[in-house]
């Protein structure tokens, strides 16, 4: 039998903050600061001695992932590489694969629950501890794994939201992540993920609680620690290259010999590149038991390696010259995907853009001035898109012409834009002090004012603006809403088809919430 997991990204026990080692400009300040709870070591320690109980062997989980980007108000989520930019498409699909390869060893494979969520905030983007709880309420997704890649993470690498431990919190938690720190290569997620699912570091309690751990007769090392008899012992808090190759001795004089392949450690990422036995038993335990509600969803959709061709290219074709205005990339469509991701870059490779879409073309608006250019498609589903292969790389050339063109074509309403935008709310998912919003009908048309159903626990003032796609504010209006559902018929709605983004704030609470609109 085969378990699909909707799990939500939970540190149970205990709140993470986890900084690696891979960033560009702004390093973090911090590596990780550990906020613990006087009943966790208690919790997990009465959690672990049940972990033989409850694992099942042999079975495979797929546990959905909903990412959350983040990038400046001015900034393009198609450009890569940008301090103020959108963490890459393109990176976005090579995180999943390792990510997976990661897990492989207990049958955990992740999938992606929806397109990416972008968030055009400057403020989220490079936020403060002080507004982290406005990133989490701004597009949260229940049931599943919620992570947000952002430009800083507060100034860490990382952390692990908890599960209930802040009343104002979305109680199902969620992961933060610098973007710097989550390139191709980094254990960052993986190691946040271990703190999910009940996991310490391997230096857990000697450093404010000294504590002589035994792994010979009169073992302790299953009461102390980090509760592991398969975790050496590690007394290193900071980051390391491995082999340790350093003199240090403990309080017994013995020499230092930690494990640097171990997720968990604080070894730099090259170094790490598993879980152990216990670590991946107590993994396993945890979804077993924390999220035994969540096991009885459908399987994602999987399809054999000969269903899955590769895209043709259209157009532009090899050495075509585009117009500076608009640029309608054409491709053929693949059996059985469900998105495709385009990916461009100069001949010099000094410049890439990569985006999503459903589509069999996308219509630019991006101005290619006079370089050389190149291009692939790749044909995805949500769970397979390690597998496929690209398409042949094809060839245009960018000029300073203008072709005016009054027909492009429109994005489809296919996409799956976060599948429970138009869902109902789900009160008793509620927690304290929490809004919540849908928009009806959507899809839309222009000849109608969409409805806004908003949920508050409490009378307050919550301002609406719609932006369209590129950013630009077209709407903004306050409104008094009183406890409660609220029905409010926007007055004014924009006046040509399209994907628009409604933002709304609550001025008491500081929460935010974003929808997706497709007007028709």
């Amino acid at each position: 039998m085969q378990n699909f997991i909707y799990i939500s990204l939970i540190a149970a026990l205990q709140f993470f903050f986890c900084n690696q080692n891979l960033y560009s400009q702004n390093p973090p300040s911090s590596f990780c600061a550990t906020e613990n709870f006087q009943i966790q070591d208690e919790k997990v320690l009465s959690f672990y001695k049940n972990l033989k109980k409850n694992i099942r062997l042999g079975e495979k989980f797929y546990i959905p992932v909903q990412f959350h980007i983040t990038g400046s108000m001015k900034a393009s989520k198609y450009i890569c590489g940008s301090d103020s930019g959108y963490f890459c498409t393109k990176d976005l699909l090579t995180l999943m694969c390792e990510l997976n390869n990661r897990f492989s060893s207990m049958n955990i494979q992740f999938f992606l629950y929806d397109l990416p969520i972008y968030i055009p905030n400057s403020k989220y983007h490079n936020f403060t501890w002080e507004n982290n709880a406005n990133i989490i309420y701004a597009s949260y997704v229940w049931d599943v794994l919620n992570v947000y890649i952002t430009g800083n993470a507060a100034g860490n690498c990382g952390y692990a939201w908890p599960l209930g431990v802040y009343p104002n919190e979305p109680n199902q938690g969620g992961v933060v992540l610098n973007k710097d720190c989550t390139k191709p290569g980094s254990s960052t997620l993986a190691h946040e993920l271990g703190h999910h699912f009940s996991l310490f570091h391997p230096f857990h309690n000697w450093k404010t609680i000294p504590e002589f751990v035994k792994r010979d007769s009169g073992a302790n090392c299953d009461t102390h620690g980090d509760f592991f008899c398969d975790t050496p012992a590690d007394f290193l808090d900071y980051r390391w290259n491995c082999p340790y190759t350093q003199t240090k001795a403990d309080v017994e004089g013995d020499l230092y010999e930690p494990d640097g392949s171990l997720y968990m450690s604080y070894s730099n990422d090259e170094c790490q590149n598993r879980f152990s036995l216990q670590e991946q038993s107590a993994i396993v335990h945890s979804l077993l038991t924390e999220r035994n509600e969540l096991l009885n969803h459908p399987l994602p959709d999987t399809l054999s390696d000969s269903l899955f061709s590769q895209p043709v290219l259209y157009s532009p074709s090899d050495s075509d010259t585009v117009s500076r205005d608009t640029v309608v990339f054409r491709w053929s469509s693949v059996p059985g995907a469900t998105w495709y991701v385009i990916t461009q870059w100069k001949f010099t490779n000094a410049f890439l853009q990569s985006f999503i879409t459903c589509d069999t073309f996308y219509a630019s608006v991006y101005n290619y001035g006079s370089s050389y250019w190149k291009w692939n498609v790749k044909a995805i589903t949500e769970s397979r898109f390690c597998q496929s292969m690209p398409s042949p790389v094809s060839n245009f050339k960018g000029s300073n012409l203008v072709y005016f063109n009054d027909s492009l074509p429109k994005m489809s309403i296919s996409c799956p834009f976060n599948r429970k935008e138009t869902s109902s709310i789900n009160k008793s998912k509620l927690p304290q002090n929490v809004f919540q919003a849908t928009l009806f009908p959507n899809p839309g048309n222009v000849d109608v004012h969409p409805q806004l159903r908003i949920y508050s626990p409490a009378s307050e003032e919550v301002s609406v603006t719609i932006y369209s796609i590129e950013g630009r504010k077209i709407y903004e209006e306050l409104l008094n809403i009183h406890t409660g559902l609220n029905r409010i018929h926007l007055t004014s709605t924009p006046n040509h088809k399209g994907i628009y983004l409604i933002q709304l704030i609550s001025k008491e609470h500081g929460q935010w919430i974003f929808l997706k609109w497709v007007v028709l």
